[in-house]
């Protein structure tokens, strides 16, 4: 896993959002548009690029389905996340 304190500022938000769309749980996995809801329909691109990028860093994990491919947050993720709500307003 990559060190925490190499994530951008909007790494961090598309992280926060993947963990809140799964209620912070590892066990929920939702899909990409889902996550993308949450941020800005209009940063779609962006947000799957940034997703692409969270899941080689080992912060979100892929999880193949029938209807399509869906993502999870790892359990280093959802404690790092939960560690900084205090230093972030969560929307």
């Amino acid at each position: 896993m990559a060190d925490p304190n190499s994530l951008t500022p909007f790494e961090l938000e598309v992280l926060i959002a993947c963990c809140d769309v799964c209620y912070y749980s590892t066990n929920c996995h939702q899909p990409i548009e889902k996550i993308v809801k949450r941020i800005d329909k209009s940063a779609g691109k962006l947000v799957k690029r940034v997703v692409k990028m969270l899941v080689s860093k080992g912060f979100i994990i892929k999880h193949p389905t029938r209807g399509g491919m869906t993502y999870e947050p790892s359990k280093e993720a959802i404690s790092l996340i939960r560690g900084l709500q205090g230093d972030f307003e969560i929307i």
